[in-house]
């Protein structure tokens, strides 16, 4: 079932459209969004020459805050559309904090799902959903927000597989995850014909628990797409007294193998680049062989590659 569309417009509403309106002393309780029938019912009506100045978020839809940040724009359309509507897809992990391919980040359309049967109001800033939630909407600064992993889910059919699996990385990142993969795992088992599902279920074959980065994702796709075994995501090395010492970015454990990817931060900052090399001399020690890994590397793979390969292949043969 897919959206809702109406007719697109180059027109985008910018928050310096206005409309000037008389605020009472007495009533200084407006809520962060209303409509103009909510204005008048509070004692706010639209009489110039004085008074409060109301930014127009969406049509009919007012504020009397500044400015209008996603968030604002999010609770104007949830409350244009109706009681019944929830937060979707790319809109929903955008609220959720999600990391996103750069083109769905600067997504500009709220997109919201509507569970009742009528047909929206037309709006040139809000695309409109019917859809069936294998969740329950979850609620994010007091607005229903759909679930994460459905979210991922409804997000499918705009991504190829490897931005999916970045996103589903994402998710279920190592620190603060949002969801786990058993629950992404039952999202896409329970769902029937929903479009990208085929999508949904190669990347979910691809997407690990854990991760910590954008770029360690891209790396870990390049070696398998390179036909290469899939390494441990943040695999802990233990030191002599059975304690996790460190974590390698991605490793082979048996064969010892450890792959890093080295940020800009790791050469700017003298303190970092200090405790790396302190690091990387407590793992050799011990046997290790570290890969670094560079933004030059994912955009020219094939040494990347040849290096992880040749490791393997003289760690299998010793």
């Amino acid at each position: 079932m897919g959206p809702i569309r109406p007719r697109r417009s180059t027109r985008i509403w910018h928050p310096r459209q206005v409309t000037p309106f008389v605020k009472p002393e007495a009533n200084d309780t407006l809520p962060a969004v209303f409509t103009h029938r909510q204005a008048e019912a509070m004692g706010v009506r639209p009489e110039r020459p004085h008074g409060l100045t109301l930014c127009r978020v969406t049509r009919g839809i007012y504020t009397d805050r500044a400015p209008v940040d996603f968030r604002l724009r999010v609770r104007a359309a949830c409350l244009a559309l109706g009681d019944d509507s929830v937060v979707h897809g790319v809109t929903a992990l955008r609220l959720w904090g999600a990391d996103l391919p750069q083109r769905l980040a600067d997504d500009d359309t709220i997109h919201v799902l509507r569970r009742e049967r009528t047909f929206p109001t037309v709006r040139t800033d809000v695309c409109a959903h019917r859809d069936q939630l294998q969740f329950a909407p979850r609620r994010l600064n007091g607005l229903p927000v759909t679930h994460p992993a459905e979210a991922w889910l409804q997000v499918a059919r705009l991504l190829n597989v490897d931005d999916l699996v970045h996103v589903a990385d994402g998710l279920m990142r190592r620190q603060s995850p949002l969801t786990t993969r058993a629950i992404l795992e039952r999202a896409v088992t329970e769902s029937r014909r929903r479009p990208g599902i085929r999508t949904a279920r190669a990347a979910l074959d691809l997407a690990r628990e854990r991760t910590d980065s954008w770029t360690e994702t891209s790396t870990r796709l390049i070696l398998v797409r390179a036909g290469l075994p899939c390494p441990v995501v943040n695999l802990p090395v233990l030191d002599d007294d059975g304690w996790a010492r460190y974590l390698l970015d991605m490793a082979y454990e048996e064969q010892r193998i450890g792959i890093e990817y080295d940020g800009a931060g790791h050469v700017l900052d003298r303190t970092i680049m200090e405790r790396d090399r302190t690091r990387r001399r407590w793992l050799e020690d011990r046997g290790w062989r570290l890969i670094p890994v560079t933004a030059a590397d994912l955009r020219n793979p094939a040494p990347l590659i040849a290096s992880v390969r040749q490791a393997l292949t003289v760690t299998t043969r010793s």
